[in-house]
């Protein structure tokens, strides 16, 4: 009687411990009851607002977002003045601001002033702003100023780019254009090696013809340069890019500067060149050492020399949108020459002034003494002086400046 009103009693029930629940069971039941807690206090849910857009809708907004990025190019010129002197050129570390060269070359064109085309040997390597060919041609000249229009690291290959899709060449009052050799005593320098190449101007390198064997980016590099040297607001965008945020993108320079505000790295000032030369001439007292170059030119391999065609198309498209060209032949300094390579160098020289002549284009032969040249290729100021002389003496250059009036 005892134990069975003990185990009958309720409050002995209750005072006595439960046995715990297995895991599973335990954990079922806390997080039962953290969702009943969580939907009692959570507010019940606003209906969405959608906005649908048909075809004209979108046809607005894509409107007004061409509108918005052709306007954003030409606003920044007016927030950043381009302040350039007479003597000016592209800084060497904007060489591959096409926004920049574009607006360069339409303030010559504005000017009407003859914009000499090239790379560093137009540029000036080795002299300062005023020391260069188109500085000593202007100084020569009584009524043209010449505007020197040079790029570094800009080979052929990249002309007909350079000239179609950057600069406008239909409003320039003449364009001179500079052929350095350089590009086609190798191989390699021509491009035509399949091995990893150091190579400058990518976004003006052929994209889909012809094939560059050096150059193999994937389609999706080859197509955004095709499409973004084309677009004013990309250029743009790459002008601030390269000027403003040390050549980083907005999410690099960003992570860098973590305490910064995006526009914190934006000056409203055009990027100005040196005063000085890039590199310093250093006379060497050592024996000088010639050299044979392995020379590629159209009519030595099966598949000729690409930096060469290349030039001669540039050439026929100044022809075809007609614009004045004249053309600058250089040659390379004979004394860091073997006899064997100066008489293939000239042999190819000659083709070349066949080509030209046979196109009616007129040139200039560029004369190169070593003693006045910095390396192979580059002149020093007393070269650019000379030089400037021969050209400006020449009765076919005054001829052709006599047609441009």
């Amino acid at each position: 009687m005892t134990d069975a009103s003990q185990e009958s009693n309720p409050r002995d029930r209750l005072s006595r411990p439960t046995e715990p629940l297995p895991d599973s069971q335990a954990d079922l039941s806390q997080a039962k009851g953290a969702k009943e807690w969580t939907q009692a206090r959570m507010p019940e849910p606003e209906g969405a607002v959608a906005l649908h857009l048909g075809v004209r809708g979108w046809g607005v907004v894509g409107g007004l977002l061409l509108v918005l990025g052709g306007l954003l190019p030409e606003i920044w010129k007016a927030l950043e003045p381009l302040d350039a002197g007479p003597d000016w050129r592209i800084p060497s570390e904007s060489s591959e601001d096409y926004w920049l060269v574009n607006r360069w070359t339409d303030e010559v064109a504005h000017q009407q002033q003859v914009l000499l085309v090239g790379d560093s040997v137009i540029w000036g390597e080795f002299s300062k702003p005023d020391e260069t060919l188109a500085s000593y041609l202007t100084a020569l000249s009584p009524e043209v100023t010449f505007a020197n229009g040079g790029l570094k690291g800009l080979c052929p290959l990249a002309y007909s780019a350079l000239l179609s899709d950057v600069i406008s060449v239909r409003r320039q009052t003449g364009i001179v254009l500079h052929f350095n050799p350089i590009w086609l005593t190798s191989p390699q320098r021509d491009l035509q090696e399949n091995r990893p190449t150091l190579v400058n101007h990518q976004m003006l390198l052929p994209q889909l013809w012809p094939d560059i064997p050096a150059y193999q980016p994937d389609w999706n590099t080859r197509i955004g340069n095709l499409i973004g040297r084309n677009l004013g607001l990309f250029l743009w965008a790459r002008h601030l890019r390269i000027d403003d945020f040390q050549g980083q993108d907005f999410q690099s320079w960003t992570l860098e500067h973590p305490a910064r505000f995006p526009w914190a790295g934006i000056a409203l000032d055009s990027p100005q060149p040196r005063d000085d030369a890039a590199s310093q001439y250093r006379p060497s007292k050592r024996a000088i050492r010639k050299s044979t170059y392995s020379w590629v030119d159209r009519n030595s391999s099966s598949d000729g020399s690409l930096q060469l065609a290349s030039f001669q198309r540039a050439i026929e498209a100044l022809q075809q949108q007609g614009c004045p060209v004249f053309c600058l032949v250089g040659q390379l300094n004979p004394a860091l020459q073997t006899s064997g390579s100066l008489e293939n160098e000239q042999a190819i020289q000659q083709n070349l002034l066949n080509w030209l002549e046979k196109k009616q284009v007129l040139y200039t032969r560029l004369p190169a003494e070593p003693q006045w040249m910095a390396d192979s290729s580059h002149p020093l100021p007393l070269g650019y002086r000379v030089q400037a002389d021969v050209v400006w003496q020449d009765p076919l250059f005054q001829s052709w400046l006599q047609s441009l009036r």
